[in-house]
């Protein structure tokens, strides 16, 4: 509430030296008077010092920490200070050393006046004063606070003395001076500034602290000062300045008019600390009550480890009776918290003045607490809960979740073990499958509420932020024969409550199928009616279209066996040979599907073609293919399957690069047909191409992609 009050005075009281300094540069009589019509005058001296005075007290801040503010205040308090000091200076030995430079300069000044005695010796005080409040330092402060008392002490007893019309106060020590009316008030405010630049240490504490006895003494202080001025100028102005009454009667008015002033005053304020102390009493009756039917454990210590209270909760804890306790050192009464976390934690908080939080297992007792530990001005308050029940759940838990993670190895091994005789294929379907992300759902029934994890929003493609949707809704996600088989399924699960698992298709983020596995279980209520279903969706389209694509393989290797058996049993038969190639030419949706007979010269015929009708035909083309001969027969000739997804990337030589470009082939598949026979075939008697005596090289089935690479 004092914050930065001490610049404005500061303000103040350099804009009053100010003004005075005006009225003498311009003869004003109202100004040098400090606008105080009929009052003396302010010397000019004084004037100067308390502009001086007043700014270093404006930018003097709380906590100096600025050099050019530190040293700017005290240049102008050694200014204050030299001109008080020289004047009082002269006082003492009697003579006038004329000191101020404006009656050189400025010829308005016809009336020169010098600082009265009292005036330098405040002067020489608050700039003092000053001077210890320009260094952050606590001793500093309360030596300038009661300087600056000394000042104030000073100033009123001027004001009491033009109050009185006496010179006793105001000569004080030196009698041929007095202090003008404008200085004291002055004084009063410069000196009420330099006590609050730090209100709240030293002599100012008492009176500036938020506790009971502060507001007190706020209170009470203008009262103090304000009721013997008052009763003061009563008795004066009765018995000496309108002869109201006599001395006699003045003296007992006086008497009578404090009695009743201290009195009233008292009333007021007993009755005020009355309202305080019945506050006090129901605050600490509702502390207490509160305390008392807490369900932890409260205790409070002060600094000599003595107990100094216990709640009925810890009462119970400790099982001990607390009026045996009150008074009494912690340690002394259990010893064996000596030495442990307890003793370590405590001393920390009291040493670092902060709060700890620990646990600890207490065996006396069979306890296991949780202790929370603040520090007070006086102690320590502690609140402890018993944490044995929660503890042992947490254990139980652990214990649990080892036993299930044992299982969940012994079966994840058992898995491991035998999937390692899957094909690579099926391996990576279980891995997608183990990886995999799973939502799980719930839908409460009676109030058809459907609830949504995470990953199931994810897997619909559904924004969070629009919630989940309801019922009906969900099954608009499903495709139209799908939504019919999970609305089938639910019904049933809700009616007899066994769980389904189905395979599902639904609308993707995009607008596109994608499957998903899902699962619902029924959880019925304590009359064993179904009040909701739970379960879970799986992502499961991409092990679809790898089951999908091993089915394909699959029945593409039994076509593709079931065809060369029948060439192997049908070469005579054109008609047969035909519907092969057109099959296959279907089932690998490629441009062109051709048999090439090989001949005795080498080359070869294609004598069987089924192509599109985009693409040339080379229906009895004869081919002589010189890289065959050479490279190609041996391989073949032991059963040799070839597939090139592109002639450009399979770094195959130039000539047959050269030889499929000319038939626009981008792609191929070559499958030889082997045909069961003793003796080597002539036609290749001299390609060297038979040198299995049980099947012979008869020619090639071979599928050609003409438009761009083809895997």
């Amino acid at each position: 509430m004092f914050t930065l009050k001490h610049r404005i005075i500061g303000l103040v009281v350099g804009l009053i030296g100010g003004v005075v300094l005006l009225g003498w540069g311009f003869d004003l009589p109202l100004l040098k008077s400090g606008l105080m019509h009929g009052s003396s005058w302010m010397s000019v001296e004084a004037s100067i010092c308390f502009v001086c005075a007043g700014a270093a007290l404006a930018i003097l801040p709380q906590n100096t920490r600025a050099n050019w503010q530190r040293w700017s205040v005290q240049v102008l308090a050694i200014i204050v200070f030299s001109i008080a000091a020289l004047r009082i200076g002269d006082f003492w030995q009697h003579k006038m050393l004329h000191l101020s430079p404006f009656s050189q300069y400025l010829p308005a000044f016809k009336v020169y006046q010098f600082l009265s005695f009292n005036g330098a010796v405040s002067f020489v005080l608050s700039s003092s004063a000053l001077w210890l409040l320009s260094w952050n330092r606590n001793l500093n402060r309360i030596l300038a606070q009661g300087l600056v008392l000394i000042v104030l002490a000073i100033a009123g007893l001027s004001l009491s003395s033009s109050l009185f019309n006496t010179n006793l106060l105001a000569s004080l020590i030196w009698p041929s001076t007095l202090m003008s009316l404008p200085s004291g008030l002055t004084f009063l405010l410069l000196g009420s500034g330099l006590l609050m630049v730090h209100p709240t240490v030293g002599l100012m504490r008492p009176i500036t602290n938020q506790a009971l006895g502060g507001v007190m003494a706020r209170r009470l202080l203008p009262w103090a000062i304000v009721l013997p001025i008052l009763m003061g100028w009563l008795i004066y102005s009765g018995s000496e300045r309108f002869r109201l009454y006599n001395h006699s009667f003045s003296h007992a008015l006086g008497v009578s008019g404090m009695i009743g002033s201290l009195t009233l005053l008292i009333w007021v304020n007993a009755r005020s600390l009355n309202r305080v102390s019945h506050h006090l009493q129901k605050t600490n009756q509702q502390l207490i009550t509160f305390l008392e039917s807490s369900t932890d454990g409260f205790i409070a210590i002060n600094s000599a480890w003595r107990y100094t209270y216990i709640n009925a909760h810890a009462e119970r804890l400790l099982q001990c009776d607390r009026t045996q306790l009150l008074g009494k050192v912690v340690w002394q009464v259990y010893p064996d918290l000596v030495n442990t976390i307890a003793e370590s934690e405590c001393k920390r908080a009291i040493a670092e003045r902060v709060p700890v939080t620990f646990e600890m297992n207490y065996e006396p007792l069979e306890l296991e607490i949780e202790v929370h530990v603040f520090p007070t001005g006086d102690g320590l308050t502690i609140y402890f809960r018993d944490i044995s029940e929660q503890k042992r759940s947490q254990r139980v838990l652990q214990q649990l979740n080892e036993l299930l993670e044992n299982r969940v190895n012994e079966r994840t091994a058992a898995l491991l073990a035998s999937n390692q005789q899957l094909q690579v294929s099926q391996n990576r379907l279980a891995l997608a499958q183990n990886v995999s992300s799973i939502g799980s759902w719930e839908y409460e029934l009676e109030s058809d509420k459907i609830t949504w994890s995470a990953e199931t929003f994810h897997i619909f493609g559904c924004d969070q932020v629009n919630g989940e949707p309801d019922y009906p809704a969900l099954l608009q996600l499903y495709l139209p024969e799908d939504a019919v088989r999970l609305d089938r399924a639910v019904q049933h699960t809700i009616a007899s409550g066994e769980g389904y698992r189905l395979d599902l298709q639904i609308y993707g983020s995009n607008g596109a199928p994608r499957w998903i596995e899902g699962t619902g279980e029924a959880i019925r209520n304590a009359v064993g009616v179904v009040e909701r279903l739970i379960g879970t969706v799986q992502d499961i389209t991409e092990r679809k279209q790898l089951e999908a694509q091993l089915r394909l393989q699959a029945e593409r290797e039994r076509l593709l066996g079931s065809m060369v058996q029948r060439i192997h049993e049908s070469l005579d038969h054109n008609t047969v040979l035909w519907a092969i190639v057109s099959e296959v030419r279907e089932l690998l949706a490629t441009n062109r599907v051709l048999i090439y007979q090989l001949q005795p010269s080498g080359a070869g015929q294609i004598v069987i073609e089924a192509v599109q009708p985009n693409c040339e035909s080379l229906l009895n083309r004869v081919i002589h293919d010189p890289c065959f001969a050479t490279n190609k027969a041996a391989a073949y000739q032991n059963g040799r399957v070839v597939g090139i997804a592109d002639i450009y990337q399979a770094n195959l030589v130039p000539c047959y690069i050269s030889l499929l470009e000319t038939m626009q082939v981008r792609a191929n598949l070559v499958v030889p047909i082997l045909i069961r026979q003793q003796t080597p075939s002539p036609a290749l008697a001299d390609a060297d191409r038979s040198t299995n005596s049980s099947h012979t090289l008869w020619g090639l089935l071979i599928a050609h992609h003409c438009q761009a690479p083809r895997q």
